[in-house]
């Protein structure tokens, strides 16, 4: 899973590590499993996306519904999703393009990217299947790097939101 936040017109951009999830990473720059954790919370009401970070004693984060913050350490994150779902489909890079030309000036903007190719259990238990590829195509293109590299963007990981 490969994530994008912008901060600002400043940008955070990575994905998972490949040890991590098992897939090839394009541009490995932190794992998602960082993220914020209340210190008080109640582990017996942890979910599944809460245990691990809760085992290894790392920050949880928790996402937020598209267009609203969310607070991770003091930095406001924003999940963004694609306005037109069939155009991002066809291209990720119109959904990448549009998350840098709105950017929140107070905070971050985050993009959750699924690359990989399809293979028979996907296509038997996900509806994500294009995108994947299409993704996984976008995500290792020099020209997107390169225009990620003009735009008034600075590539973070999640130990840079503070």
């Amino acid at each position: 899973m490969a994530w994008a936040c912008w901060q600002g017109t400043r940008s955070v951009w990575g994905s998972t590590p490949t040890s991590a999830w098992g897939g090839p990473s394009p541009i490995p720059l932190a794992s998602p499993a960082s993220a914020h954790r209340k210190e008080n919370s109640n582990p017996a009401a942890l979910t599944g996306r809460e245990m691990v970070p809760a085992r290894h004693n790392l920050p949880y984060f928790a996402m937020g519904c598209p267009g609203q913050a969310v607070t991770f350490r003091n930095t406001k994150v924003y999940a963004y999703m694609p306005k037109d779902f069939a155009a991002y489909e066809a291209d990720p890079f119109t959904g990448v393009q549009d998350a840098v030309a709105n950017a929140h000036k107070d905070g971050c903007d985050l993009m959750v990217f699924h690359p990989g190719y399809l293979d028979a259990y996907l296509l038997d238990h996900s509806t994500m299947t294009t995108a994947r590829v299409r993704e996984a195509d976008m995500l290792c293109r020099p020209q997107v790097r390169a225009w990620l590299e003009e735009q008034p963007v600075q590539l973070v990981t999640y130990d840079d939101l503070t």
